[in-house]
């Protein structure tokens, strides 16, 4: 069994930008902000049988996040409230390796919600006032499924990749 915690503090600054009414968004000022934010982490895997290079093994994790907005978002917003968008998400898998860990199979679900989640807002009537807008709650889950095969041929090492994904987002 292994678990591994974290604690991730995130200092965000910025400073104040003057108008730009001459650019693509017209940008109003953009005040002085700070904001601090804790975002810890939880995950834990254990192997439910290993032999070999074989073996089974159940994960999962769960933590928060922080992504403020990009320069190009800041650039080119008319937004001057702006805010970074915030995320929670819990993901569950197995792996299995077979063929003595030459094969390995993983499949891991994962759901994510999102505050504040940044768009670009673009010219969809009545959507926002603004380019780019904060969405209050958004969310995105799904299946994630990959094989890898490995091989050799002499001196020559071969991988092969194959992964599926299976997304559903909902705003």
């Amino acid at each position: 069994v292994f678990v591994t915690a974290g604690l991730r503090v995130e200092r965000i600054a910025r400073d104040p930008r003057a108008p730009d009414l001459t650019g693509f968004a017209n940008r109003p000022p953009l005040p002085e902000n700070t904001i601090t934010s804790a975002n810890p982490k939880l995950a834990a895997a254990w192997y439910v049988r290993s032999s070999g290079g074989n073996f089974t093994r159940l994960r999962a994790s769960a933590g928060t996040g922080i992504r403020p907005p990009d320069a190009f978002e800041l650039a080119f917003t008319d937004n001057p409230a702006l805010k970074p968008e915030r995320s929670r998400s819990v993901d569950t898998g197995v792996d299995l390796a077979v063929a003595e860990g030459r094969i390995l199979l993983e499949s891991t679900a994962f759901f994510n919600t999102y505050d504040d989640l940044i768009i670009a807002v673009g010219s969809f009537l009545e959507s926002s006032r603004y380019r780019t807008d904060n969405i209050s709650n958004a969310r995105s889950r799904g299946l994630e499924l990959g094989g890898t095969a490995r091989g050799r041929h002499g001196a020559t090492h071969v991988q092969l990749r194959i992964g599926y994904t299976f997304l559903d987002t909902e705003i």
